[in-house]
């Protein structure tokens, strides 16, 4: 677990997605959700995880020396560059939730003293119960939508090291290992000696939105390895 004292107040904001992934491993949370106003998170120590829908709040209610933090999701891309996308790209989002994420970046961004992180998706135990749910039950798993999984404790410790430092810009993370739903699907299915899972390929190519920065180390089935032994 994540302990380091901050001198300053740092709010660290959060897409939905994220918070049950990361606030058991980041210590010292104080969650704000939807409806509850600013003035009941003026004694958070020694940071928050704010839903997107705050943003504006947080801002407006934040000092120049306040931190800011935003977690943010490669869906303020769109479209494939096989060496990834680099921080310093400009978004293109094309979706309804890229375009909201990005335009809390944009907020973020124009604040100044922040930094935004755009993360890979997360691997948990949840999701990995819930795929062999699918493998079971023979629902398709997905095998189009490419992914750069990590292993939220390692998320946590880049994190805490990155509110320490109080970092700047733009910063990309994700993990080592390429891969889809469905051959998270085929791991499990090894694993725990099931009926290979079904594969639901649509028509159209890959959607690889890769982000290139930060990679951490990631082997996928010692991950999953991992995760069932400490659920014992």
């Amino acid at each position: 677990m994540s302990r380091l004292k901050r001198k300053k107040k740092v709010f660290l904001f959060c897409n939905k997605f994220l918070i049950e992934s990361l606030k058991r491993e980041l210590g010292n949370i104080f969650e704000i959700t939807e409806g509850k106003t600013v003035t009941q998170i003026k004694e958070v120590k020694p940071y928050a995880i704010i839903f997107d829908k705050e943003t504006e709040s947080i801002l407006k209610y934040s000092t120049k020396k306040t931190y800011l933090m935003y977690l943010s999701t490669p869906e303020v891309f769109s479209g494939i560059l096989e060496l990834g996308f680099q921080s310093k790209d400009m978004p293109n989002p094309h979706t309804k939730e890229g375009e909201e994420i990005y335009r809390c970046e944009t907020l973020i961004k124009e604040r100044g003293h922040s930094l935004i992180l755009r993360l890979a998706s997360l691997i948990t135990y949840e999701d990995l119960e819930e795929i062999k749910k699918s493998i079971i039950h023979r629902i398709a798993l997905d095998n189009r939508v490419q992914l750069y999984p990590m292993y939220p404790p390692d998320v946590a410790r880049v994190i805490d090291t990155l509110l320490s430092l109080e970092s700047k810009g733009v910063v990309h993370l994700r993990g080592s290992e390429r891969t889809t739903q469905y051959k998270i699907g085929l791991i499990l299915s090894d694993i725990f000696k099931l009926i290979p899972p079904v594969s639901s390929f649509d028509k159209g190519g890959d959607i690889n939105l890769k982000l290139a920065g930060i990679v951490l180390p990631t082997i996928i089935r010692q991950v999953i390895t991992d995760f069932y032994r400490l659920k014992g």
